[in-house]
């Protein structure tokens, strides 16, 4: 089945004029090599095409993709700045091909968990005008609990 694969392709004008190689290399698998004038070409095309190269016209359609927050009860780490970049990659891809995409950052701010941490700053704080100038000073602001979002799309219909 590879074989014949192969050979239709090759068999195909454009094909011809842009590959070099097609290699069967194992089940399911192709490897298809360029001939340097296709690389270049493409290069050409890229170069001399506006800043908008690659998009695509409007689909009608749209796609919401959510970013959720890290919790702000536990650590943070790289890991957290690396999904926010990830889905805003997805999102600008969306956009390049036709998509109306709409980008919601979710606070993770609200719940039992925000809840206990709020409470339990808040007595912190409370507790701190009773401590002694020598001992250690929490945090004089309390945390309050809040369940908003940001978007940076207009509101849903």
């Amino acid at each position: 089945m590879a074989e014949a694969l192969r050979d239709a392709l090759l068999a195909t004008p454009a094909f011809g004029q842009w590959v070099d190689a097609v290699e069967i290399a194992g089940p399911g698998f192709l490897n298809i090599r360029l001939k340097p004038a296709a690389k270049q070409q493409v290069v050409r095309e890229v170069l001399a095409a506006p800043a908008d190269f690659g998009h695509q016209p409007s689909n009608g359609k749209r796609v919401l993709v959510e970013f959720v927050s890290a919790n702000p009860t536990g650590p943070l780490h790289v890991g957290h700045g690396r999904r926010g970049a990830l889905g805003d990659a997805i999102c600008n891809l969306y956009a390049t091909r036709g998509w109306d995409v709409w980008r919601e950052f979710y606070y993770n701010d609200a719940g039992v968990q925000i809840e206990t941490l709020a409470r339990s700053t808040q007595m912190r704080a409370g507790a701190s005008s009773r401590a002694t100038p020598s001992g250690p000073r929490p945090p004089t602001t309390a945390t309050t609990s809040r369940t908003s979002r940001t978007t940076s799309s207009p509101a849903r219909p």
